[in-house]
């Protein structure tokens, strides 16, 4: 846990551009080197279609080749995080098909389905009171969320950005 208290209030401003500077120049950098992994991907799938496994491509681009564990259409990847763009390309494609390249924190990703599970409703029924109890847990957490926002825009809640950069958290996005 960590309490934070108010020490002062600051009017809006716009920083000054040295203020700015290393974190404008550390999102451009991190931009050109998505661009750049997105290309080499892009070159790199064209590779596979002339007959190249992933392996193959990932050990020329020095890169490593990881395989999830299964997933859903909500967009949480194991060992990857969050990106439903990436889990709504991998449902879509067929077995062995490889997809991408997809943009990701961490710059890009090209990926081959490996399988496919369908739904199967013996399955569904045994974990139905599991499934219920997620998404009751779901429902409070959003409600909760709401409430809390709620009331932090009633006492004008403001986050000191740099503040919470420094003690290595970053303000929720709202």
């Amino acid at each position: 846990w960590l309490v934070l208290y108010l020490k002062e209030i600051h009017p809006p401003r716009v920083p000054a551009l040295a203020e700015v500077e290393p974190h404008v120049r550390a999102a451009v950098s991190n931009q050109k080197l998505q661009q750049t992994a997105m290309r080499k991907l892009e070159e790199a799938r064209r590779q596979m279609a002339q007959g190249k496994t992933l392996d193959q491509v990932a050990a020329e681009l020095g890169a490593e080749v990881k395989e999830t564990e299964e997933f859903g259409a909500q967009g949480a990847i194991p060992g990857l995080g969050s990106n439903p763009e990436l889990a709504k390309a991998a449902l879509a494609l067929k077995t062995g098909e490889v997809g991408g390249p997809i943009a990701d924190a961490q710059g890009a990703l090209l990926f081959q389905v490996t399988d496919h599970k369908g739904w199967d409703p013996k399955q569904f029924a045994s974990s139905r009171e599991q499934t219920r109890s997620s998404l009751i847990q779901e429902r409070v957490s959003r409600l909760q969320g709401a409430l809390i926002e709620k009331r932090r825009r009633e006492l004008e809640v403001e986050f000191d950005r740099q503040l919470l950069e420094q003690l290595g958290m970053a303000p929720e996005q709202g």
